[in-house]
């Protein structure tokens, strides 16, 4: 069976990827946290490493490199700024470091559609140039330590990843609660993209890189429509059958979350997925009302 190594096990997407490939791959796991392990029933099977050295002495074919704290966790302080950093790029870094000895095949890494900023009105695709801002370096920074790795026996392909729309997790789980009660609305002027994606289609989209015998640099995670933040609002009030009547004004997000919430909540982003598209993907849910349909 084919060897594969995933940090970031214990997120949201890592959980899905251990359940999707559990019967078709031998998986390993790279974590600090050891003892938190337990408590994931799809992890009991894997093993589990704690240092990069570690991991790379398994010899995977195939690693999958999703570490990385919140991004949208909190306020954006000095030190949380500090610790986003650590997590992407330092940890990047080690790993890729301690692989060197014996690459693997495929380096699938997480990255993020902040790579284009999230103030630009234009479709981005993965030939778009990167924006401006802290999420936008950040991601520029963290796939510019994964590309160290890439060479003739090995492929590193970065996935900018979306808003991942999945039961139990990511945004959705953050919104139900309030749209459910009625107090949902559009944020801002709600003109800013949302270029989400369902959680089965992160998970077809992995599984499709690992069977590419030549696969792209990078990868836009993101469903093929992109919607306004007043469309996603609108199209979750009525799944739900809620009225959306609450609107967040931006001098609140502003005062709420600073930075953090100028780009992240006020900005945004219409991200299209050539690269997926052109390679035959097919989207498992392709439209925002499906995946609502599937989800809710």
């Amino acid at each position: 069976m084919e060897r594969i190594l995933i940090t970031g096990a214990t997120g949201f997407i890592g959980q899905a990827l251990l359940r999707a490939w559990a019967q078709t791959a031998e998986v390993a796991v790279l974590t600090r946290a050891r003892a938190g392990v337990a408590q994931h029933l799809s992890l009991s099977e894997a093993r589990v490493f704690e240092t990069p050295a570690a991991a790379a002495a398994f010899a995977p074919e195939v690693v999958v490199h999703l570490a990385g704290a919140g991004i949208a966790d909190r306020r954006w302080t000095a030190a949380r700024r500090a610790l986003l950093h650590r997590s992407r790029i330092d940890t990047t870094r080690a790993l890729v470091d301690a692989l060197r000895d014996a690459p693997p095949r495929q380096f699938l890494a997480a990255s993020a559609i902040g790579y284009y900023g999230f103030h630009n009105p234009r479709v981005a695709d993965e030939h778009a140039a990167p924006g401006v801002g802290f999420a936008a370096e950040l991601c520029a920074a963290w796939e510019a330590e994964s590309r160290r790795l890439a060479s003739v026996s090995t492929q590193v392909s970065c996935l900018r990843l979306g808003l991942v729309l999945g039961p139990g997790g990511g945004l959705l789980a953050r919104l139900l609660t309030p749209f459910r009660l009625g107090l949902g609305g559009r944020i801002g002027s709600g003109d800013q993209g949302m270029s989400w994606i369902h959680q089965e289609d992160v998970v077809g989209l992995f599984s499709w890189l690992r069977d590419q015998s030549s696969a792209p640099a990078a990868v836009n995670a993101t469903a093929p429509n992109p919607v306004s933040n007043q469309d996603f609002t609108r199209a979750l009030g009525q799944a739900l059958r809620r009225p959306t009547p609450f609107p967040l004004p931006a001098t609140l997000v502003n005062g709420l979350f600073g930075v953090m919430g100028k780009e992240l909540l006020l900005g945004g982003a219409y991200v299209h997925p050539a690269a997926a598209l052109a390679g035959g993907y097919e989207f498992r849910f392709p439209s925002l009302p499906a995946a609502f349909a599937d989800l809710l």
